[in-house]
């Protein structure tokens, strides 16, 4: 049944208050009169909810005036300084984390490249993390504002669930009240590459474009979809699960209960996967060799013969995503990002 949402009076308090921060952090410095002139909303309400974000100190005034010939106006600024948040990009064999200021700036940083983790080490690790960060950002007595994750799977944003994260082996993890509950602040769980295509709209290739495709080859492979300026996420939130794209007849009529068969030929897993098979084949079921995405596309730039049919079919198979994404939704760019355009060299042109 189709649904009829209205706007009550919070709700649009909320969209003001937030139209007024993204303004400001767009523009750098901003006065009031401008505010309201641009997102044409009256000078009282600005005026209410500006003071309201000086109060939670998340802006404040910078000190400089707008000299428009008359009354010189105050103009108001991000608070970037006061205000920080700890941010983990969590992935099936490697993590990031990080602690931000509200302006991007990076203050802390910790990359692991190789965590070996599953289940309950997983979010262990996630827990060691936390505490790291916060030994460091506790020190500097500024608002930690919360916690962001992004996890390489199918989320509920709204639930801070973990619906399913095959490469960690989660399966309708309440991972945001679990992290809550541990830490006593706000928790954000999403999709990593929803989160990373937010950022590359905010402070990449997409700035100032509403229609972005990302599409992200790691260890799994994903599509972060920005339509009109939002995050699409679809019926069940599973919108932009590139990997479990069919591209042949063949692949129709089969079981994916991990990895979906677009994974299998373009994603770092699948790369690796499909290298151990042919190596298996060539020397009479030697498999001694460990192999990587990297060690693959190292194979084709020596032109080994395995290896250029598997990248052949790599660019391939990555060309129909590109064209299935872009004939969907229609993006202003398409990025492509993750571990695997490592080796962007071999396959741009």
């Amino acid at each position: 049944m189709k649904k009829y949402l209205s706007v009550t009076p919070a709700v649009m308090r909320s969209i003001n208050r937030t139209a007024i921060l993204e303004h400001i952090r767009d523009n750098g410095k901003s006065s009031r009169v401008v505010i309201a002139k641009d997102l044409n909303l009256s000078l009282p309400s600005v005026v209410r909810i500006i003071e309201e974000l000086e109060n939670e100190k998340l802006v404040r005034y910078s000190g400089d005036y707008e000299d428009s010939g008359g009354r010189k106006r105050p103009l108001i600024e991000f608070n970037t300084e006061e205000n920080i948040t700890l941010g983990l990009d969590l992935g099936g064999t490697k993590v990031y984390a990080c602690v931000i200021d509200l302006s991007g700036k990076t203050l802390y940083e910790k990359y692991v490249p190789v965590h070996n983790t599953k289940s309950d080490e997983s979010y262990e690790l996630v827990v060691s993390l936390i505490e790291e960060m916060l030994a460091f950002a506790k020190p500097l007595n500024k608002t930690i504002r919360g916690i962001s994750l992004g996890v390489p799977g199918v989320t509920s944003h709204r639930k801070g669930e973990v619906v399913f994260a095959p490469s960690l082996e989660w399966v309708n993890m309440p991972l945001k009240n679990m992290l809550e509950t541990r830490f006593q602040m706000p928790v954000i769980v999403e999709n990593d590459v929803n989160m990373a295509a937010l950022g590359e709209m905010w402070y990449g290739h997409g700035r100032n474009r509403s229609n972005v495709a990302l599409i992200a080859m790691g260890t799994g492979l994903g599509a972060g979809l920005i339509v009109d300026g939002c995050i699409y996420r679809g019926a069940n939130e599973a919108a932009g699960e590139l990997g479990y794209l069919i591209l042949e007849k063949e692949e129709l009529n089969q079981s994916y209960p991990l990895f979906g068969p677009l994974e299998y030929a373009i994603a770092g897993t699948g790369l690796a996967l499909q290298a151990k098979e042919m190596q298996k084949e060539l020397t009479e079921g030697d498999e001694s060799e460990e192999y990587t995405a990297k060690s693959v596309f190292e194979a084709y730039e020596r032109k080994e013969e395995w290896a250029v049919t598997i990248i052949s079919n790599f660019v391939d198979k990555l060309s129909m995503a590109i064209i299935a994404a872009c004939a969907v939704i229609d993006p202003e760019v398409v990025i492509l990002s993750g571990g695997v355009m490592n080796s962007a060299q071999f396959m741009i042109d």
